[in-house]
């Protein structure tokens, strides 16, 4: 830019090389110092001198009678920046950039729904604990709450563990008043139940609890939806992977309940469901003498049929890493 702007400051101009041409030198400086100071950018102020005036590029580049930058000529002397200035320039940056990080991390830390929710556990339990509460408003609640149980396995205890919750729950999916009850608030409950049932200790809980007697109802009743069968179905899976649960939950004939609501419909029928299916099965087929002789005939014959099943599977390659992979989902 400067060679632009010096070539249009001497155009038409002889400049001779020899020593003659030195007396010349003063009338080429100052037009090219004028042609500097006509140029906006180079009339922005750069520092501060020592007097507290402003100064411009072109200032800094005007030349004297005995050359560029000479010592007849001094550029301007710069003072040394205060206490005041040091730490303004130290400060300000490290707080614009701690300001930035907290709000990154702030907003990170939102996406998991399920800490903002226990954080504020009273405020989703007591609507939906409450009978009174607007349908518009349970549905949100129950939604927010299913969202969150989804994400947080301290959660799920805590749902588990609060007073009369589960109860209130059944109650919902069972309900028939349309007036506070909604479908949508149906699928969420029963969506609930399904995340609370994903924990190892929360399953063998729920089977001491005999909570798994009322999934079981619900699966057997005709007028449970669709959605909610395949949920609940989903949850009594859950809870056959504990060995513990196994003849619990043969005493109440779950196997036949999970094989009725796979025959129900082919839009109930899941990979994950049928796996159980086949492990619970086996593991029925293996209790003692007695305790299977206390089934009815058709949950003997069923037990028998899956756990043949079951036998013919695990002859395959691969069949265990399978399995593991469709119960995982």
């Amino acid at each position: 830019m400067f060679v632009r702007v010096f070539k249009a400051a001497t155009k038409g101009m002889v400049i001779p090389t020899d020593g003659i041409g030195a007396r010349h030198l003063p009338a080429v400086t100052k037009a090219f110092h004028s042609s500097l100071a006509a140029v906006p950018a180079l009339r922005r102020p750069t520092r501060v001198c020592a007097h507290g005036s402003h100064t411009t590029i072109a200032e800094r580049l005007r030349v004297g009678r005995r050359g560029f930058a000479s010592s007849e000529t001094p550029l301007v002397h710069y003072k040394e920046p205060d206490l005041f200035s040091r730490l303004w320039d130290f400060f300000v940056p490290l707080g614009m950039w701690s300001f930035v990080s907290l709000n990154i991390g702030a907003w990170f830390s939102q996406g998991d729904e399920g800490v903002q929710v226990l954080l504020h556990i009273d405020q989703f339990t007591e609507p939906i604990l409450d009978p009174m509460t607007t349908r518009k408003q349970l549905t949100e609640r129950l939604e927010r709450l299913s969202r969150g149980v989804a994400l947080n396995d301290t959660l799920k205890r805590t749902v588990l563990h609060t007073p009369g919750l589960i109860e209130r729950l059944f109650e919902i999916i069972r309900s028939t008043e349309t007036k506070k009850v909604n479908a949508t608030s149906k699928n969420h409950a029963v969506k609930i139940l399904e995340h609370v049932s994903a924990l190892p200790d929360t399953q063998l809980e729920i089977v001491e609890k005999k909570i798994h007697l009322t999934l079981i109802d619900l699966l057997r009743d005709p007028r449970t939806g669709l959605y909610v069968k395949k949920t609940i179905a989903t949850a009594v899976c859950n809870l056959a992977s504990q060995p513990e649960n196994v003849p619990k939950l043969g005493e109440c004939c779950a196997l036949s309940a999970l094989h009725d609501e796979q025959a129900l419909s082919k839009a109930l029928r899941r990979q994950k469901v049928a796996v159980a299916l086949g492990h619970l099965g086996a593991a029925l087929q293996a209790l003692p003498a007695e305790q299977l002789s206390a089934l009815p005939p058709r949950e003997r014959e069923l037990i028998a049929q899956y756990a043949e099943a079951e036998r013919e599977a695990a002859s395959h390659p691969l069949y265990e890493l399978r399995a593991t992979l469709i119960e995982s989902g």
